[in-house]
């Protein structure tokens, strides 16, 4: 019989960040482990405004990680897919898998 898992071991606490915050990953990022953050949810845009290598290297300098991608749906005026294919192309570079 194997020990019943305790709540921490099954939960990160992540920070959504989406497309209007003010600060650079580094920064935000920083201050987010000193809140007592594990991780992050990263939208689209903080993606690709800092890109991908920049986000990786401030999340390892904190050691925290990529909770999730959060891919953008418009479910009224798009044409395509939900998934935006280039962002998880980009995010699976670094070892972030969509």
């Amino acid at each position: 019989m194997t020990a019943p898992l305790s709540i921490q071991d099954n939960i990160t606490l992540a920070f959504c960040w989406t497309h209007n915050s003010p600060m650079a990953p580094e920064e935000g990022v920083s201050r987010l482990r000193e809140s007592g953050f594990e991780g992050v949810e990263l939208w689209p845009e903080p993606l690709e405004k800092y890109g991908v290598q920049r986000w990786a290297w401030a999340l390892a300098d904190n050691g925290m990680r990529c909770s999730q991608l959060c891919p953008y749906f418009d479910f009224v005026s798009s044409s395509g897919g939900a998934v935006n294919r280039f962002e998880c192309e980009k995010a699976n570079r670094v070892g972030f898998h969509c």
